[in-house]
């Protein structure tokens, strides 16, 4: 056995660790892709294309200390938490046009 054996499919290393999908992105930073979205923008951040596409061809690619470097953003915070606080509001116009129903 070679000194730096490693079973395949085990972990990541070379290019393959340097950049994620758009979608394994999202997942990571645990943000809709409209958000995901607008805080690219905001911060600069630009897909990249790699020299090899794990993936496939088709997919957008980013690097991922850009990513990380999204995930320790400040405005990730705020961003949760107003659509926090939208599904919060809809949600308690919902139960408060239900209750005027059942009382009308």
């Amino acid at each position: 056995m070679p000194k730096h054996y490693r079973p395949p499919g085990k972990k990541k290393e070379g290019n393959a660790a340097k950049y994620i999908t758009r979608t394994k992105a999202v997942h990571y930073l645990q943000v809709s892709l409209s958000t995901f979205r607008k805080l690219c923008i905001l911060k600069g951040i630009f897909p990249r294309e790699p020299k090899k596409k794990v993936e496939g061809n088709h997919k957008t690619y980013y690097h991922m200390k850009d990513i990380l470097f999204l995930a320790h953003e400040p405005l990730l915070e705020k961003f949760r938490y107003y659509s926090f606080e939208k599904g919060s509001f809809i949600h308690y116009i919902i139960r408060l046009v239900y209750l005027l129903n059942i009382v009308s």
